[in-house]
């Protein structure tokens, strides 16, 4: 069998599954259909089927596109209304909660396994502050299907989820740009001063580059929409060129001077395309999109999972254990010490918190990242990224089961506009904490 059949065969393969288990599992457990890819690639690569995809400069491309068009749908996911209407607490509420998961993950990475992170405690930081990121798509998803998500409980927990896409932002702007700057061991890559500035001032432009485009994107908006709405009745096709082209052309721009800025390019794009496309025009691209963001967002999740080593697990079952209890205790914690005086009852924040512990596709980027510059180790990546599938499961199904006897109170009191009564305080009261 040569190289193409095997890849056909292998990719046939992918999509049945997600096709069947994925579809599956996302309808009746909530889990989104990457899920299987990365368990599809643990599988293989622990039973060595399709080792080509290890070497092969084409699935490796495909894997670096998918990871790109992933980052372009957290772009469009981010709502720049919303966020203008979230209250301060809400902002200062998620950095606390992210940050005390993160910082107790990251300790705990220090002092028990520091080799496994090039001995730096930067690294430790970024890995544990990485992992807490929140997965709020999973969560209005359950919230949607209990009708619950205009509720204030809904709002609340979707507002935590947009204020965690610019903390998210922040992380991989950081994580991204980092080999160019530092080693492994954390050290500086050139102590040269000329060499230095050089680098920053190249790093200055490239951000600065893409955030000035997408800011004059936000400026232009209503003039952009009107203009696009007229000329798709002549033109229908141009939208979809323009919407490829700022995808394409973000990326490019992101990675001119420094190559790792490419992931912060392509979501920029996403936001700027967010921007200056009318509504129902966005809808109609976005859907299109998908279709490529299926193509080849299976390749990105299933070299995720091709890098996971059963062994690896098996060794250090019980660390995967702790990072979750770690994880789970720092993020339900500090949500309940930070929301609680919100809550009438104390039962109804650890289930907020719960929902708080789900975990997305960014904490996989990040964690990617990390392994494919040599930061961390890849058995730590197999713990880790085992962590991040099994905490998923048990956070879903906590918060699922939370939600639903939430709800069920609430119908036996008079229907789910009642579930607001586990509120002490409005939303639009939240100022402080």
């Amino acid at each position: 069998m040569n190289l193409l059949e095997e890849f056909i065969i292998l990719l046939i393969i992918i999509y049945a599954i997600v096709m069947t288990v994925g579809a599956l599992l996302q309808k009746y457990a909530k889990l989104p259909w990457m899920f299987t890819i990365i368990l599809t690639g643990l599988v293989f690569a622990n039973v060595g089927l399709f080792k080509f995809v290890e070497s092969d400069p084409a699935f490796k491309a495909f894997s670096n596109i998918g990871q790109l068009c992933l980052l372009f749908t957290i772009g469009l996911s981010i709502d720049f209304k919303e966020f203008r209407k979230l209250a301060k607490d809400l902002f200062v509420g998620n950095f606390i909660t992210c940050f005390v998961e993160g910082i107790g993950l990251s300790l705990l990475f220090y002092f028990v396994m520091p080799a496994q992170f090039s001995n730096s405690y930067l690294i430790c930081f970024l890995t544990g502050v990485g992992f807490a990121t929140i997965g709020e798509v999973i969560l209005i998803a359950i919230l949607t299907e209990l009708k619950i998500e205009r509720t204030k409980f809904g709002q609340l927990t979707i507002g935590m989820g947009i204020a965690d896409d610019f903390l998210e932002i922040s992380i991989l702007t950081f994580v991204s740009t980092l080999p160019f700057f530092y080693s492994t061991d954390g050290s500086v890559v050139n102590s040269d001063p000329a060499q230095v500035s050089l680098k920053w001032i190249l790093l200055a432009v490239s951000l600065l580059i893409i955030f000035g485009i997408t800011f004059v994107a936000t400026k232009i908006g209503k003039k952009s929409k009107t203009f696009l709405m007229k000329l798709v009745k002549d033109y229908p096709f141009v939208n979809g060129v323009l919407y490829l082209t700022i995808f394409l052309g973000m990326i490019s721009l992101g990675g001119m001077f420094i190559k790792e800025v490419e992931v912060l390019g392509a979501i920029f794009a996403g936001i700027m395309c967010q921007m200056i496309f009318p509504e129902k025009i966005a809808e109609k691209l976005e859907g299109n999109f998908k279709f490529l963001m299926m193509f080849v967002g299976p390749f990105f999740f299933f070299m995720v999972g091709y890098k996971i080593s059963i062994l690896a697990i098996v060794a250090n079952l019980f660390l995967v254990i702790l990072i979750i209890a770690v994880s789970i205790a720092g993020r339900v914690g500090s949500t309940v010490l930070v929301f609680r005086k919100h809550f009438k009852e104390t039962r109804t924040a650890i289930t907020f918190g719960f929902g708080l512990c789900t975990k997305f596709s960014t904490s996989i980027v990040i964690l990617a990242i990390l392994l494919e510059h040599s930061y961390i180790t890849s058995m730590i990546y197999s713990v880790i990224m085992t962590a991040f599938l099994a905490e998923k499961v048990v956070t879903v199904l906590v918060y699922s089961v939370g939600v639903g006897k939430m709800v069920k109170r609430a119908e036996e009191a008079g229907g789910t506009a009642c579930v607001d009564d586990c509120f002490r305080t409005d939303l639009k009261d939240l100022k402080s904490i």
